[in-house]
């Protein structure tokens, strides 16, 4: 039966066809008004009917893709609702999942193998970062694109490690066939269970079978608590034994026995493949070795391959390559060379151009190991700072992330447990206590004191947003209305706005609300911690530190009646003593309460006065 939304419209997105379904939802495929083609992932209207939580888990998994940016990971376009079901967009992968891929060709080569299987670390090392674990991997939510890319997809039994959990507890959740043994148990959740499913995916694209089969889930989670997988080189002979020995690892039954994280997974992989060409190199070798041992050569050899022409050849290419060693080791880079590529890698501007630049062997650092004396090196010497101050970020970013969590990041030494210690200052509010913390790292050396003067500078100009928050407090008292600060969308201009409209608050009296706001600005700007961390737009830090500072202490009491005969009490004086001040205070009014408050209920008169005023504001009362 064809599907009754294929050629309607949902939103801005014209439905084209169907691409699958799953017990969340429906995903189709759809074109934007720009023509660009998408995911549009729908939820059904019975699943949020007969599941209240149902609609919690979808928008989860909209809002974990929200904040996992990365090339190996499905890109979230935006969200909405049809018919009051909510739905999201997201990137449209031209090409197969590797379930497809897989029941076409059987199995893969191992060489594949560890090709996606280091794509998908990426994408796995991404999302642990980020305090999120998959949950579900298997090869229909990884998506092949036609160049022969990885995208992880299908986030939607994903753990967020920074938000309550919406499953149900003591509930095993995923899909039999690829659950680690702590994940059958439901419990214990880590980045580590995400590994222990890589090691299945890979035994299945190595083999084209799965390790564990049964009649039941019941009876695989059995397997997976008590067998032991057999290596796949039993299955397929051509596999390496390193790749037996990594597949083995991935799957132990204790989590504390796998890999540490994706990462070293994914190098691990790298180290095979080159351990594999050089064992080939060697048994190429041996072979010519041993013909030439035979006194025979092979029929037809031609005679540039006999030892007369090979012996001084060789020599010759020895003595070059001794030369060219003692080139490189007694004439190294130029600073010319040098500087080029720290410029390239600074313009590149991405994730991996900013971790060259901060290595110890970078081109940068070795720039200024050999020609700290040249005029360019001040420029290059800036561009070191901030390169080692973003990786110094890139951990705090962490920390933030998982802190409070079963996992987390461990600070690399003394002084990183320090700036770990101050930036936990900051977070909760402490912002004199976190200021002496960060100045006591100022001597510390790169990467810390670099971060330690950004944090600083940031502090510093918390105060200066304070009084203007003040400045415009007092000119809206003079000219009779309070003028919004933005009508920009953008999360930071909502979190603005937040923050203006609890410092509102504060000025009518309502110091709950004032918290409140302020904490809701924290949250909002929290959702993307990367930018916060590593690349924010001018006063985000500012505004953050300044919301974290309002919002620390004992949450106050929140009286409703209260707060209405306040709101009331000053709508009666404002009406009653006509002036600017009272102009503003009405302006104000109406700007924080108007959303949740009938302002008409708190007075007719009030609210009549309160209209005209809103027709020409500024106007003289």
């Amino acid at each position: 039966m064809a599907d009754p939304l294929v050629g309607q419209s949902i939103g801005p997105f014209a439905i084209l066809g169907r691409l699958g379904a799953g017990a969340m939802g429906v995903v189709y495929k759809a074109r934007y008004t720009n023509g660009a083609l998408v995911a549009l992932k729908l939820m059904s209207g019975n699943s949020a009917r007969v599941e209240p939580d149902s609609v919690a888990r979808f928008e989860r998994e909209a809002k974990i893709l929200q904040q996992l940016k990365h090339e190996r990971i499905v890109r979230l376009y935006g969200t909405g609702r049809h018919n009051g079901s909510p739905y999201y967009a997201m990137e449209f992968v031209h090409g197969e999942n590797l379930a497809e891929i897989l029941h076409r060709k059987g199995k893969l080569a191992w060489q594949e193998v560890a090709e996606l299987g280091r794509q998908l670390c990426e994408a796995l090392q991404h999302a642990h970062d980020h305090g999120v674990v998959h949950r579900d991997l298997k090869p229909s939510n990884l998506m092949i694109a036609k160049d022969g890319s990885l995208k992880l997809a299908d986030f939607g039994i994903a753990k967020d490690l920074d938000q309550t959990q919406l499953t149900s507890a003591n509930c095993a959740v995923g899909t039999a066939a690829y659950m680690a043994p702590e994940q059958c148990r439901a419990q214990n959740i880590t980045p580590r269970t995400d590994l222990y499913s890589l090691g299945v995916v890979m035994f299945e694209l190595l083999t084209g079978t799965r390790p564990f089969s049964g009649e039941s889930s019941v009876e695989i989670f059995q397997k997976h608590l008590q067998e032991k997988p057999q290596k796949p080189s039993r299955l397929v002979y051509d596999i390496p034994a390193g790749f037996d020995t990594l597949v083995l690892h991935l799957m132990e039954k204790i989590p504390d026995r796998r890999p540490p994280d994706a990462r070293t997974v994914a190098d691990s992989l790298t180290r095979l493949e080159e351990r594999q060409e050089g064992l080939q190199q060697v048994g190429a070798t041996r072979a010519r070795r041993k013909t030439k041992r035979s006194g025979k050569m092979p029929q037809g050899e031609p005679f540039y391959r006999s030892i007369w022409v090979i012996g001084p050849a060789a020599l010759a290419f020895l003595a070059g390559m001794v030369f060219f060693g003692w080139w490189i080791f007694f004439c190294p880079p130029s600073p010319g060379s040098l500087a080029a590529e720290v410029e390239r890698l600074d313009r590149d501007g991405g994730d991996e151009a900013w971790r060259a630049l901060a290595e110890p062997s970078g081109p940068a650092a070795r720039y200024m190991a050999l020609y700290s004396d040249n005029t360019t090196a001040p420029r290059i010497k800036a561009v070191l700072d901030r390169a080692q101050a973003r990786e110094g970020e890139r951990l705090l970013r962490r920390h933030m992330g998982q802190k409070g969590q079963r996992f987390k990041v461990e600070p690399p030494d003394a002084v990183g447990a320090r700036a770990f210690a101050a930036v936990d200052q900051e977070e909760a509010g402490a912002l004199d206590d976190a200021r002496l913390a960060w100045e006591g790292l100022l001597g510390e050396g790169l990467p810390w004191s670099a971060v330690a003067r950004r944090h600083l500078w940031d502090l510093a100009a918390v105060p200066g947003f304070q009084q203007r928050l003040e400045s415009a407090w007092g000119t809206a008292l003079e000219e009779g209305t309070v003028r919004p600060p933005t009508t920009d969308s953008s999360p930071l201009a909502r979190a603005g706005f937040l923050a203006w409209r609890g410092f509102l608050a504060d000025q009518l009296g309502d110091s709950f609300l004032g918290y409140s706001l302020a904490t809701d600005a924290v949250a909002l700007i929290r959702e993307d911690l990367d930018t916060l961390m590593l690349s924010p737009p001018a006063d985000m830090r500012t505004l953050y530190l300044y919301c974290r500072r309002r919002a620390r202490g004992t949450v106050p009491a929140n009286v409703v009646e209260s707060r209405r005969e306040n709101i009331a009490s000053r709508l009666g004086r404002a009406t009653a003593e006509p002036s600017f001040a009272a102009s503003a205070v009405l302006s104000a009014i109406a700007q924080v309460y108007e959303p949740t408050i009938d302002l008409a209920a708190l007075g007719r008169e009030a609210a009549n006065q309160w209209k005209k005023r809103a027709i020409a504001p500024g106007s003289a009362p």
